[in-house]
């Protein structure tokens, strides 16, 4: 008799587990739950942006040949001889960066891309040259 018993406690056990696996006590399904991942790459946490980058930018109406030196949050930028440094900010999604003088005045604004930055306007959108190419520094 206590084998019986033994065997049909356990086998209530056992029907217990295997009911609860996906429902609710009151016998429904339980909803499935979506998993949510974001990507948290941006050119800030995924590139190596720190490093002098080259080219030919439109600087008061003609091509001149640039140099911008990026650091850490510092930067210096070099145009005919003369050079300017101050300090930078990315913007919140991690992929622009605004070059700011030394009084805190917007300078100019760069997305950022691999081995590379790109001329932005003061909407952030890329400065086209005339053949609809978007000016370009790239890294040394």
């Amino acid at each position: 008799m206590k084998k019986y018993l033994v065997l049909l406690f356990a086998s209530f056990m056992l029907m217990a587990c295997d009911n609860q696996s996906n429902s609710t006590s009151a016998g429904q399904p339980l909803p499935e739950t979506p998993v949510e991942t974001t990507d948290m790459h941006n050119s800030m946490n995924s590139l190596d942006y720190v490093g002098v980058y080259t080219g030919v930018l439109p600087l008061d109406n003609e091509l001149t040949e640039i140099t911008v030196q990026l650091y850490d949050t510092n930067y210096v930028f070099a145009a005919k001889g003369n050079e300017r440094k101050g300090s930078f900010s990315w913007n919140s999604d991690g992929n622009q960066i605004t070059l700011y003088d030394n009084f805190g005045n917007e300078f100019v604004n760069f997305a950022v891309g691999e081995n590379r930055l790109i001329l932005l306007d003061y909407e952030h959108e890329p400065v086209l040259n005339s053949d609809e190419e978007e000016y370009t520094l790239l890294k040394q």
